[in-house]
């Protein structure tokens, strides 16, 4: 959409930023099922499109600690940080702006 309205490459790098409950929705196929959740999470084709796309998909580290996620348990391409908070005060003194939902 962004392509489409004229922005340029340099203008529309995005990052999403993930926690709470949404820790696991960056969770593999395999890591899904051997929680219990069902074949597959529903989410992966859109974490890896995201990620093909170029977006930065990151998850906090406080989250994961919370729910019990490894590392080795999420969609490959998706970023650790420290903490959520910290990622994007970091963001927003880069420059970013804060789309919440």
């Amino acid at each position: 959409m962004l392509a489409a309205g004229g922005v340029d490459a340099d203008h529309r790098q995005i990052v999403v930023v993930l926690h709470g409950a949404a820790t696991t929705a960056v969770l593999s196929d395999a890591a899904w099922a051997a929680r219990g959740k069902g074949d597959a999470n529903l989410n992966s084709a859109l974490i890896r499109a995201l990620l093909a796309a170029g977006v930065q998909v990151r998850l906090c580290g406080q989250a994961m600690a919370g729910h019990g996620v490894t590392e080795a348990e999420l969609e490959p391409g998706v970023t650790v940080d420290l903490a959520a908070l910290m990622t994007v005060i970091h963001h927003q003194q880069a420059g970013y702006a804060l789309i919440v939902n």
